[in-house]
């Protein structure tokens, strides 16, 4: 189905880490055969996530994926993979070598840094900085140990929290979210909806400022999948958190367009709770691919 004066299908980076997951490369010629442009956020001076999007003209997928790819493989060396957090988070005390989280996280950070500091004089800003890292780092394997110990399956969370099936909620009944805040919000008395959801910093965790659209809207999108409204499955294997992250990117770049298409009705339905909590206009359209038999 190729571009009309009506409309224009559109692709963002987040299409080309899946087809490079899957290796389905012919997946590049279907968004040739429809005229797909591809959709970039824009970045500020500080290469910080925007609310603001370009639309580039269209030009040959494989050559856009093939850039990608360069790009990507540039930094190779870098690994910052916080995946397997996600995965911990969600039960799977295996996911992370908690002994091992502070010395990962520094080394991660001196690899980005690396090339930043190679050619400059700054030996004093950079002991500064990594001492803060290593700060950091100890932080975060302390607060893994404290939560290990009182580690339950998700499912059991999940009743413990809500005691109810949350994806039998009604959207004729009022925002989805608000249901659903109303009945764990007794579990979190410090901090409020718009916190939980993602529309408002946690300043208690010492998150500062206000975070772009599209980071919004992926915290939205994992605390309706930890709270279990439509979850997706297999939220603790590591291998499932990829696709998931995945779509979360999805509903954060479609927010930017007139409509969203999925086969995934987890996938829709998340991302109809999180439009309207955000009173985001996008259209959700969930297609359903007809099954061929022989």
């Amino acid at each position: 189905m190729p571009t009309s004066d009506e409309y224009t299908w559109v692709y963002s980076d987040e299409h080309f880490a899946e087809i490079e997951r899957s290796g389905r490369l012919n997946l590049l010629d279907s968004l040739d055969k429809i005229g797909a442009r591809r959709i970039k956020i824009i970045l500020d001076d500080k290469f910080k996530i925007t609310d603001e999007v370009h639309f580039e003209d269209f030009k040959s997928t494989s050559e856009s994926y093939n850039e990608y790819i360069s790009t990507k493989n540039r930094f190779s060396n870098v690994s910052l993979d916080f995946v397997p957090l996600l995965s911990f988070f969600s039960g799977n005390k295996d996911a992370v070598q908690i002994d091992k989280v502070a010395e990962n996280f520094v080394s991660g950070i001196q690899d980005l840094m690396s090339d930043i500091y190679e050619d400059l004089n700054c030996e004093e800003q950079k002991k500064i900085l990594m001492n803060n890292v290593s700060l950091i780092g100890q932080k975060m394997q302390s607060t893994l140990l404290e939560a290990s110990k009182n580690m339950k399956p998700i499912r059991e969370l999940r009743q413990i929290l809500a005691n109810s099936d949350l994806s039998n909620l009604d959207e004729t009944n009022g925002l989805i979210i608000d249901q659903i805040w109303g009945k764990i919000c007794k579990k979190y008395p410090d901090i409020s909806e718009d916190q939980f959801f993602g529309k408002k910093p946690i300043h208690q965790l010492g998150v500062e400022g206000e975070f772009p659209l599209l980071l919004h809207i992926a915290q939205c999108y994992m605390a309706l999948n930890f709270v279990g409204y439509w979850p997706d499955k297999k939220m603790s294997q590591i291998s499932r958190i990829y696709g998931i992250n995945s779509d979360a990117s999805h509903v954060g770049h479609a927010a930017f367009c007139s409509a969203l298409l999925s086969e995934d009705i987890r996938l829709c339905k998340k991302a109809s709770a999180i439009y309207n909590y955000f009173n985001i206009p996008t259209l959700i359209f969930h297609i359903q691919v007809a099954q061929t038999g022989i």
